[in-house]
């Protein structure tokens, strides 16, 4: 879904030399993102493996999603620093 939602917003501008300078900002986000919830869907599926998650038991499965707290904002600060890293050297002509 979030790959979709890249395609519609950059698909259409792309002809333009000036464009390519925002899809690659906005495909680190995406690349991130990607990452972050395959780490946690090994983790669920591992954990599944040993005691099944139940549906009623929703904050087991949000805790096995995104992992530690502190290892997910670490995630989420480093994330949001190289996009605005990437944006900041894209406006600055830096990318491209």
């Amino acid at each position: 879904m979030l790959g979709g939602i890249f395609a519609v917003v950059i698909g259409p501008s792309i002809q333009n030399e000036d464009s390519w300078s925002l899809a690659v900002v906005l495909g680190s986000f995406l690349v991130s993102l990607f990452g972050f919830f395959a780490r946690g869907w090994a983790r669920l599926r591992k954990e599944n493996a040993v005691r099944p998650v139940m549906r009623t038991d929703a904050e087991r499965f949000r805790r096995l999603l995104i992992g530690p707290p502190v290892a997910a904002a670490i995630w989420f600060a480093a994330t949001i620093l190289v996009v605005l890293g990437l944006a900041l050297a894209s406006g600055l002509g830096f990318i491209a």
